[in-house]
């Protein structure tokens, strides 16, 4: 087994995230495998704790918050065929017996509808303004919320 002075990463900057302190060895899941757990600070000033390992294979590269805003500003202002994605509805998930559910986006079609649209449907093309009479696929279902 390798052996480091846990104190030799303070200071690496990974991401948005700069290593602060070592705070202590963690096992973690069933495996039995120790990790190094180390506290960040993001470039936002938020601070977590995460194993030295998901630092150095780009697992974890900002907080939570961060994450959360990179992920809405990636759909938010896009443009789907006549749609142009204004906000997040719901996040992808998966419910208690495991089961996927798609992230749903609230979309503003260039007639001025605004509908929501699961992300799949979005990206697969299959919605490209529904309410203008360009109807790409007749089985496909679109929850609508009135302006």
């Amino acid at each position: 087994m390798r052996t480091f002075d846990v104190d030799s990463f303070v200071g690496h900057k990974f991401g948005k995230l700069t290593i602060v302190r070592y705070v202590e060895n963690k096992e973690i899941g069933n495996h039995g495998k120790t990790l190094a757990m180390y506290e960040c600070e993001c470039e936002c000033g938020n601070h977590i704790i995460v194993p030295l390992q998901y630092l150095k294979s780009g697992n974890v590269t900002m907080c939570k918050d961060c994450k959360e805003k990179a992920y809405e500003s990636k759909w938010i202002g896009r443009r789907f065929g006549t749609l142009t994605v204004i906000s997040i509805v719901q996040k992808a998930y998966y419910d208690d017996s495991g089961k996927f559910h798609n992230a749903k986006m609230r979309c503003k079609c260039d007639c001025g509808k605004i509908i929501d649209v699961y992300i799949g449907n979005l990206k697969n093309k299959k919605t490209c303004g529904v309410h203008c009479g360009m109807r790409a696929d007749k089985s496909h279902k679109l929850d609508i919320v009135e302006v």
